[in-house]
């Protein structure tokens, strides 16, 4: 089985693959994420741009080398949304990170937003007449009331701390349009922990509710009904859930994941980490529709 660790791929069959460095990285993250947790709400809105700076110059392996795994992610991507798109369609992605998507997606649409802390570096790769990025505190939408049809984000929300997360869910529902639907796309508490969590046995990783808490830089995994009843109480009207694999994925009705996350704590949790099998399923995959 392979695990990732931010941009890193270590054997997770191989203890020697385990370095001091990755243990180093583990740690830090551990760090860093406790600090996230523990901070007041204005201090957070500073940190979430500053910590991962200062992660990325004092762990710059854990840098992507090229774009060719983000434009492979993009295609995939690209070939899901398109069923919710049209030519008059307003999009805003959350997190567009090097916009391969936002990119992607700019001809298929009237407008694409890019909401993220800091400044995006493209590449040399200039923006479409039709994308927009605004910049944002990690948890408003900088846009205005019902002005746009399609939100988007992609392993964002395990980021943020629960109430931010909270807090942003609110104003994505704000920002879309009477009509209009926010795609999640969280990795499940169920198959977790998906960051650097219990790589090491000195660090924690505790089990809680019959699933691992992450302790990383994900600050918060989530079960599909804990995603769906979140959706539900913020007042969006309906949510659907998709299952499957690089941009091939099916309607299924939420209840049915929701059975087999109910089913799956009779499974120790070391026996289900990181399952790819159980990924194609559970990986949080949710349209929630104002």
């Amino acid at each position: 089985m392979l695990i990732y660790l931010q941009g890193n791929i270590v054997s997770a069959s191989a203890a020697v693959d385990l370095t001091d460095r990755l243990h180093d990285q583990c740690a830090y993250e551990t760090g860093v994420a406790e600090r996230l947790r523990n901070a007041a709400r204005h201090e957070r809105t500073r940190l979430y741009s500053q910590v991962y700076d200062e992660y990325a110059e004092k762990f710059p392996e854990s840098l992507p080398k090229d774009s060719t795994g983000a434009e492979r992610i993009a295609r995939y991507e690209a070939s899901f949304l398109r069923r919710f798109l049209t030519p008059s369609t307003v999009v805003l992605e959350i997190g567009p990170g090097r916009c391969h998507l936002a990119f992607a997606l700019a001809p298929l649409v009237k407008k694409i937003y890019g909401v993220d802390v800091s400044a995006l570096d493209t590449g040399l790769r200039l923006p479409p007449r039709n994308f927009e990025l605004r910049l944002t505190d990690g948890v408003h939408m900088p846009v205005e009331s019902e002005s746009v049809d399609l939100v988007f984000s992609n392993q964002l929300m395990e980021h943020l701390h629960p109430d931010d997360a909270n807090e942003q869910l609110r104003d994505v529902y704000r920002v879309l349009r009477k009509g209009g639907s926010y795609i999640c796309v969280t990795p499940s508490r169920a198959n977790g922990p998906h960051d650097c969590s219990a790589y090491f046995d000195d660090l924690p990783c505790p089990v809680q509710a019959g699933h691992y808490r992450a302790t990383g830089l994900h600050l918060k995994e989530y079960t599909t009904r804990e995603l769906t009843d979140t959706f539900r109480k913020v007042g969006f009207r309906r949510a659907r859930t998709y299952i499957g694999a690089r941009g091939k994925y099916l309607p299924l009705p939420p209840s049915v994941i929701t059975s087999v996350e109910a089913s799956l704590r009779l499974i120790p949790p070391s026996w289900r980490k990181r399952s790819t099998l159980l990924g194609v399923i559970l990986g949080n995959r949710v349209c929630a529709t104002k």
